[in-house]
């Protein structure tokens, strides 16, 4: 699909500057003999390789871009910016009974310690919606992992947990695909009056199978857990190109 998606911008941008450069109406027809299938397989090797925000390998491929728009002659601007990133990666919850559970964390979550974070469960904790929009737990997830079913905006859940003194959020999925997150309602860069805002919980989403094992596992009396989440976040180089 990435490669599909590539191809297809990389000719819309040989299309667009053919066009404007000749400063004439031209059929398909007549472009098409400018598009180079080749050049476009080029390209997409060049770039096929991993592009994690400010990598050496989002930077090498965006020197490629860069050579390569000043090849066709196409007007571009490039920028080294500042800016906070995050990464997520590993995410599990160990359960006695169960065994380890493995889900997703999200960008901008907080990290465990390295040999996890252990805590009460709070099976299915009541969340209600404010009028502002936001989201609020109740005195029972204070000091327990908060585990939650069905919430779409997250970064106004993990907020709430914070806010509310839980350990942790774990949501159950609706489905049994996990998806990539993001868990922070800060846009942008953090600032002195956003900071506060910034997730100090972890948080891991589990798939629906697995939260129903957890909820049956629940039923039998009190579980505990360990949650480990691997989260990288900081200030980076990230190369940004406008053409």
């Amino acid at each position: 699909m990435a490669r599909t998606v590539a191809a297809a911008a990389l000719l819309g941008i040989v299309l667009s500057w053919t066009s404007i450069d000749a400063r004439t109406p031209q059929s398909h027809k007549a472009v098409r003999p400018e598009v180079s299938i080749a050049e476009i397989e080029r390209t997409l090797h060049a770039i096929d390789v991993d592009r994690t925000a400010a990598s050496e390998g989002e930077r090498a491929a965006m020197d490629y871009l860069d050579r390569k728009l000043t090849e066709y002659g196409i007007a571009h601007t490039r920028y080294d910016s500042r800016l906070y990133l995050s990464w997520p990666g590993r995410a599990d919850v160990t359960v006695a009974s169960l065994g380890t559970l493995h889900g997703k964390t999200a960008a901008f979550s907080a990290a465990t310690p390295k040999d996890g974070l252990k805590g009460a469960l709070a099976i299915d904790a009541k969340v209600t919606r404010l009028v502002d929009r936001s989201l609020s737990f109740g005195p029972d997830v204070r000091g327990r992992i908060a585990v939650v079913h069905g919430i779409a905006d997250t970064e106004a859940l993990v907020l709430a947990g914070q806010k509310a003194g839980a350990l942790a959020v774990v949501q159950i999925d609706a489905t049994d695909t996990l998806h990539e997150d993001i868990v922070t309602t800060i846009w942008g860069a953090p600032t002195p009056e956003s900071a506060a805002r910034m997730p100090a919980i972890p948080y891991i989403c589990i798939t629906n199978s697995d939260g129903e094992r957890l909820r049956r596992a629940a039923q039998k009396g009190p579980v505990d857990a360990t949650l480990v989440a691997e989260v990288t976040r900081g200030w980076r180089r990230e190369p940004i190109l406008i053409a």
